[in-house]
């Protein structure tokens, strides 16, 4: 998805960071953050997560909408993403059930890149 994303906008994407903080990043959870604008902007972290190398681990907080789009949506179900109905009263035991999963269930050498895109009007 990230390949058609840049052949189809015929861009290259080129990430600045000092090795030290990437080597940090590689060997440390991490909650990203998104002002959500556009309706390809969320690829775009995913493009960010791919060139750093932390794609592995990439999960991604969407609306519960989402998850039944075909094929991405299906990839981001099996792939466990966090879906929200946009309602904190339910969303907040969501959130707290899957990312407890996240870290209990997998090894603890193993690091998440979670990413929440969001829309700040």
């Amino acid at each position: 998805m990230t390949f058609v994303y840049q052949w189809w906008s015929n861009s290259d994407l080129v990430v600045y960071i000092k090795p030290e903080d990437l080597e940090k990043m590689r060997q440390e959870n991490s909650i990203w953050l998104g002002n959500h604008r556009y309706e390809v902007d969320w690829l775009l972290g995913w493009v960010v997560t791919q060139r750093l190398g932390l794609a592995g681990g990439s999960k991604i907080v969407g609306k519960q909408s989402l998850r039944l789009l075909p094929i991405i949506g299906w990839c981001w179900y099996f792939t466990e993403a966090i879906f929200l109905r946009r309602v904190w009263s339910s969303d907040k035991a969501v959130l707290e059930r899957d990312l407890k999963r996240l870290v209990d269930d997998y090894p603890k050498d193993y690091n998440f890149t979670v990413r929440f895109p969001f829309h700040i009007k």
